[in-house]
């Protein structure tokens, strides 16, 4: 078994009172220095570099090294589950946000907790934490998108997406780049039954490739949605 984390069964996920988990990282600065708190945010800095660079193993592996020697905060166990879930490691990644939740972290806690659930499928589970991480975090625009999406695997239809037609909406104004957050509210358009709506939406869209993309995108999606596999990488 790698890098002990305790393994645990949640449901909002049960993120109950848990005992302390021994867990991952600590790079050495060699020869800089500094303040051991100074030099703990350094070391936290190079890990979520390599997470950025999906360098989750490496992550995993500094991680470890770093407990041995350093009081695990709230932004080590936000890491660590970032890095476990990287690495598929669902439960581990879990039991580390668990530990974040009465933090500052807590929001990208729900939204980790949210994205390990959706990746085993779990959507009502993990719609319950990415709505957790929106109320906490009502501007963060990933947040808004997941907890949208999350919904759709549940299969909603009709007037029942309204809700979710108006979080994307949000999400899109808040983030309008976004390709990803574009492309769902689209959807959540076109399931809901508003074809004008949807039609007009489309409309927005100035490059006529990526209109007729995120259009195939929205009628292809009944054939295939089941085969989904979680939050998309892209997704905050």
């Amino acid at each position: 078994m790698k890098a002990g984390f305790l393994i645990f069964t949640l449901f909002l996920t049960g993120c109950a009172a848990a005992p302390h988990a021994s867990g991952p990282a600590r790079p050495q600065p060699a020869d800089v220095a500094m303040t051991p708190p100074a030099q703990a945010e350094l070391y936290l800095g190079v890990i979520d570099g390599l997470i950025r660079q999906k360098r989750y193993e490496a992550a995993i592996a500094f991680l470890a090294k770093y407990q041995k020697t350093e009081p695990l905060t709230p932004r080590y166990n936000k890491l660590a589950g970032d890095a476990l879930t990287g690495a598929r490691r669902f439960d581990e990644a879990i039991a580390a946000y668990c530990h974040t939740l009465k933090s500052n972290f807590a929001p990208e806690a729900y939204n980790g907790i949210g994205r390990a659930l959706s990746a085993r499928g779990q959507w009502p589970e993990a719609a319950e934490n990415f709505r957790q991480a929106a109320i906490l975090d009502p501007s963060n625009a990933g947040y808004l998108n997941n907890f949208a999406y999350a919904q759709m695997k549940q299969n909603f239809q009709g007037a029942d997406l309204a809700p979710v037609v108006s979080e994307l909406q949000r999400a899109h104004e808040l983030d309008p780049a976004s390709p990803l957050i574009r492309t769902n509210l689209a959807l959540a358009l076109s399931l809901s039954g508003s074809r004008d709506q949807f039609l007009a939406f489309l409309n927005t869209i100035p490059d006529a490739a990526k209109r007729k993309q995120v259009a195939d995108f929205s009628t292809a999606w009944k054939a295939d949605w089941t085969g989904d596999t979680g939050i998309k990488e892209s997704t905050p």
